[in-house]
């Protein structure tokens, strides 16, 4: 049977039609964007707590900084928890890259991810005592979306490679939904 010539797999070249490239798939509300936002804005309550807790002058300079991420990370899971994680709906999170835009890449990896309406379990007993009939619904994902995800790796320079200073050696490696690329023919 032949494979089919429109499905992107791993080695195909892709050009970005358009350029919102996959941050992450989640609720609005993210653990790890709350906690820099601490470590940024909070920095200074957190260095005042540890130094009046004693630590700066037992520990290292590593241990400190490493203990300050610890408890910005616990602090942010619990605001974010208290927030119910903004909503129950699951997205995809993107950024806008408009100097990528028709550039070529090679698809290294594939992922897919899932998106919807959060449902929660319920469940029930038909007897007063609870020792007849019982159901349960289990939690899903109402209105549910697979995504495709692409890992791609950036096969024209992204900025001028003469110039040191611009050139990005990380910005090479994206990921992005495989519905704005389109496949490279040939």
């Amino acid at each position: 049977m032949p494979r089919r010539k429109d499905i992107i797999r791993v080695n195909d070249v892709v050009k970005v039609v358009t350029p919102l490239f996959f941050v992450r798939c989640g609720y609005p509300l993210d653990v790890r964007t709350e906690k820099e936002r601490i470590l940024r804005e909070e920095r200074e309550k957190l260095v005042a707590l540890l130094m009046d807790m004693g630590l700066k002058n037992k520990c290292g300079h590593r241990v400190f900084e490493k203990t300050m991420v610890k408890i910005a990370a616990e602090i942010a899971y619990c605001r974010v928890r208290d927030q119910s994680f903004g909503g129950c709906e699951r997205t995809i999170h993107t950024e806008e890259l408009k100097h990528l835009k028709d550039k070529t890449a090679l698809v290294i990896g594939i992922k897919f991810c899932k998106t919807g309406v959060y449902q929660r379990g319920v469940g029930h007993t038909n007897d007063l005592f609870g020792y007849g009939d019982s159901e349960y619904d289990p939690p899903c994902l109402k209105k549910e979306q697979t995504h495709k995800i692409l890992e791609i790796s950036m096969l024209e320079a992204t900025s001028d490679p003469l110039d040191p200073i611009s050139f990005d050696v990380f910005e090479s490696f994206r990921k992005i939904e495989a519905i704005h690329t389109q496949k490279h023919s040939g």
